[in-house]
């Protein structure tokens, strides 16, 4: 029975949809394992491809009530534009008190070895709508049937972390990753949608390209 708190029982999920979740570690796994491309693509690769396998088999994935909740969000809310900047500056400011070397924008840019053009459009227009649509929009709408919001919320970013953990070992990397998980799917929690959380990450995001981190 789904959860009366459930902000996702508009559309109850069929079985079929969770393996999305599987297929995302396994296409993920592959990319990895057998092909040279560069970190973002990694990443990238595989939410896109879960993105449209999802949206074939199931077309509410991208339908303006699964983005936007049952009504849109309050954008006055200043707490999701004000936490991802205070959070943006500490990652900025910590890791160049303690001489850390900017590990989340050169493991992104697989060393600096991508083109600043593509990785920005790779990152800004591709990864973080697809990212915050798959992970704190659908897998969280799966998970959320499951378990209720609160257990779905912490789900989604377990979810998250152990995809960067299948990805890199980078402890830098996979740290900032569950810190920004906890902080998007909060955000998306709180909202009962996923446009304020593509707003934070989008401002994260924007700070990582102008100070690097």
């Amino acid at each position: 029975m789904v959860r009366l708190d459930n902000p996702y029982s508009f559309n109850r999920p069929r079985m079929f949809q969770y393996l999305a979740i599987a297929a995302l570690f396994l296409v993920a796994y592959i990319i990895k394992k057998y092909a040279s491309f560069h970190f973002v693509y990694q990443f990238v690769l595989p939410i896109m491809l879960i993105l449209l396998l999802s949206y074939i088999f199931d077309r509410t994935m991208l339908s303006k009530k699964m983005f936007i909740g049952g009504e849109f969000p309050e954008l006055g809310h200043i707490y999701f534009f004000s936490v991802p900047a205070v959070l943006s500056a500490f990652l900025i400011s910590v890791p160049r008190l303690l001489h850390i070397p900017p590990h989340y924008f050169m493991h992104f840019s697989s060393q600096g070895n991508m083109q600043g053009g593509e990785l920005f459009v790779l990152m800004v227009v591709v990864a973080v709508p697809a990212a915050e649509i798959v992970f704190r929009g659908y897998f969280q709408f799966l998970y959320s049937h499951l378990f209720g919001k609160k257990a779905g919320l912490a789900a989604s970013v377990i979810t998250y972390i152990l995809f960067f953990l299948l990805l890199t070992n980078n402890v830098f990397v996979i740290s900032y990753a569950a810190v920004m998980g906890v902080l998007f799917s909060y955000i998306s929690f709180r909202e009962g949608s996923i446009l304020p959380s593509v707003i934070a990450h989008e401002i994260i995001l924007l700070a990582m390209f102008i100070f690097k981190f």
